[in-house]
């Protein structure tokens, strides 16, 4: 099936919200796929927001899979008296592929990295 995978288009927020609420079972109206949100998380409304977001497009342009990801820190020692390193780490959000397409998921995973 061709696909094709790209930023989330801020002309996307709503359809995302439609697609993210049903894949994952909720009420359209759930908090998490607003589009206000939405729209502070992935369409860029934000200066400087650490978010970033990718869809995967079907041949007639509907969404059928979203991974929102965003730069976070992971801080590891060994104990409490040894120093604190900081490691970058990407943490996936709102990663989803609809029925159908099951290899949606690491494309996306891939892509985000």
């Amino acid at each position: 099936m061709p696909h094709s995978l790209g930023p989330t288009r801020p002309d996307e927020i709503d359809a995302l919200g439609a697609f993210l609420a049903r894949g994952f079972g909720v009420p359209n109206q759930s908090r998490f796929a607003a589009r206000d949100i939405l729209a502070w998380k992935y369409a860029g409304s934000t200066p400087g927001s650490p978010f970033g977001s990718l869809v995967a497009r079907d041949a007639q342009g509907a969404i059928i899979g979203h991974v929102g990801y965003c730069q976070t820190m992971l801080h590891l020692a060994a104990d409490s008296r040894q120093a604190i390193h900081r490691h970058p780490i990407l943490h996936m959000i709102d990663w989803l592929a609809a029925p159908g397409h099951p290899g949606i998921g690491i494309e996306l995973a891939r892509a985000a990295h």
